[in-house]
């Protein structure tokens, strides 16, 4: 377990430099397309998480209604329970992401100018 946590401690050491600074290994920008395609996936995944979420939350209303039996209700119940917390974590989050990408411009198509020290930059 020990060489496990040093090997994902290693790895995440250096590469989050690499993912932070968006650096790019050639002209191509391959970090980049590493970058962009996680992002692609994400953005496709979130509407299909949440349309799983409404149904887990169906399922349980269907459970509850049809189930004469109280344990059948008790399993409905949480069921639709767990599947408007879920809704409601993912959108929250969405929106969250969303303010934060208005509020600093980033993610809108706008590039981001990088600070610099004033001065001469000569060493």
């Amino acid at each position: 377990m020990k060489t496990l946590q040093t090997a994902l401690f290693s790895l995440l050491a250096f590469t989050l430099p690499m993912f932070v600074l968006a650096a790019t290994f050639d002209e191509d920008g391959y970090v980049d397309g590493i970058i962009t395609a996680i992002g692609d996936w994400v953005t496709a995944l979130v509407p299909v998480l949440i349309a799983l979420a409404m149904v887990v939350f169906f399922w349980g209303l269907v459970q509850y209604l049809w189930s004469g039996a109280d344990d059948g209700k008790v399993k409905g119940k949480n069921l639709m329970i767990w599947g408007i917390i879920a809704v409601a974590v993912m959108i929250s989050i969405w929106g969250l992401v969303g303010l934060l990408q208005s509020v600093t411009g980033v993610g809108t198509g706008s590039s981001v100018t990088i600070p610099e020290v004033p001065g001469d930059n000569t060493i």
